[in-house]
């Protein structure tokens, strides 16, 4: 029995070293390779997981990254057990801090003789941030067992330290974006009311944090529309500013060429209004109160006439014309819409979002439409909003 045991304790011991002999012998062969020549070379400053299968290191890292900037890491695996024996490569994170994680999928790319390479794209939220560890991990999927995969290996790999910089927050006109590229691809402008302009644009980057970029000299502005497949983001942006303004000037940093580079969007104005959008209060224009007082004026006509004729068609006449008297002198109705509430451009579900009310409003009712109520604000603005945002 004692003899059976130790026979049993010495083939495990074989086979493990066994194990360990075929696996070096695997590496120097890769490590003799030409094509991967390189990769070993500096595989001193990776890590190595304890069966000496598994390797992993970053192959690039930016050398300094800026506030809210969006930059990747690439990073190489060396993965010498049996492809035959794992079938699925998975990547944890652990231990970061104020930095947000842009890649949603890990996707380790198969470069052949053993290795495999992934990018990551972080965003920096805070200058006291920490990148974070990862781990690596290859399992066996057992499909009688639905709970949980087999881990046959892992290995973590530290995170480096990388500078920060707060060198673009000193400049005045810098529009939040870092970028290696960004491309004003059309703008339009438009005449909003009588004291403001409607201009948007239609902004691409390349390596970029666009869904960051503002404007600090006009308060009104939004994303109208937001797309990505990284490294490219595009959007429609809009801007309402003073009409007299001619030229809108703003920078983006390139952390490539380690400058700021300066935009210049060229204002001008459009032939055709934004119809929708006119401060003028229905009830005060001209045309309405030259109808208000025309009719009036029929009335009274109409009124005399029966007094001297006492003509039926009088009677008729009168309750014609005090009926459109009665409409045109009418108060718009007043309604309450909500917190939040959007206030588009156009009645269209798809339409540009100009303003967000703040707090409950008080507006009055122009017209209506389909889903949508033309409102007028106290402060003179028009807009539409939909028949759900009122109280």
């Amino acid at each position: 029995m004692v003899s059976k045991c130790f026979k049993v304790s010495l083939n495990k011991n074989f086979m493990g070293v066994l194990k360990n002999f075929f696996a070096s012998i695997i590496y120097l062969v890769i490590f003799f390779t030409p094509l991967n020549a390189d990769i070993f070379s500096i595989f001193p400053a990776a890590q190595q997981s304890e069966s000496k299968e598994l390797y992993l290191k970053y192959s690039e890292i930016p050398n300094i990254i800026y506030m809210n900037q969006r930059f990747s890491v690439k990073l190489e695996a060396i993965i010498l057990t049996d492809a035959n024996n794992y079938d699925l490569i998975s990547t944890n994170f652990l231990n970061g801090n104020n930095i947000e994680l842009i890649t949603s999928d890990v996707i380790w790319k198969d470069e052949g003789n053993h290795k495999f390479t992934a990018t990551i794209v972080y965003k920096v939220t805070s200058k006291n941030f920490r990148l974070p560890d990862i781990k690596l991990n290859i399992y066996e999927v057992d499909e009688y067992v639905l709970e949980d995969d087999i881990l046959i290996n892992s290995i973590k790999l530290k995170a480096p330290k990388i500078k920060f910089s707060d060198i673009i927050n000193n400049q005045n006109n810098f529009s939040n974006i870092i970028a290696t590229d960004m491309i004003i691809k059309d703008i339009q402008t438009k005449q909003f009311n009588n004291k403001m302009l409607m201009v948007v644009c239609n902004i691409e980057t390349q390596n970029g944090n666009l869904e960051e970029f503002n404007i600090k000299q006009f308060q009104d502005q939004g994303i109208n529309s937001f797309s990505e497949n990284y490294p490219s983001q595009s959007m429609f942006y809009y801007l309402i500013i003073p009409s007299h303004i001619n030229i809108i000037k703003f920078n983006y940093y390139n952390p490539i060429l380690l400058e700021f580079t300066e935009v210049i969007l060229p204002i001008s104005l459009e032939e055709n209004l934004v119809s929708t959008q006119t401060d003028l209060n229905p009830n005060n224009h001209g045309l309405l109160l030259y109808k208000q007082i025309a009719s009036i004026v029929l009335l009274m006509i109409s009124i005399i006439l029966y007094i001297v004729t006492r003509h039926y068609l009088s009677i008729i006449f009168i309750v014609v014309f005090l009926i459109i008297s009665s409409i045109l002198l009418i108060p718009n109705k007043k309604i309450f819409i909500v917190k939040n509430t959007n206030v588009y451009i156009l009645p269209t579900p798809l339409s540009t979002i100009y303003k967000v009310s703040n707090t409950d409003n008080e507006v009055e009712v122009l017209m209506e439409k389909d889903n949508f109520i033309k409102v007028l604000f106290k402060n003179k603005n028009i807009g539409w909003i939909r028949k759900s945002d009122v109280k």
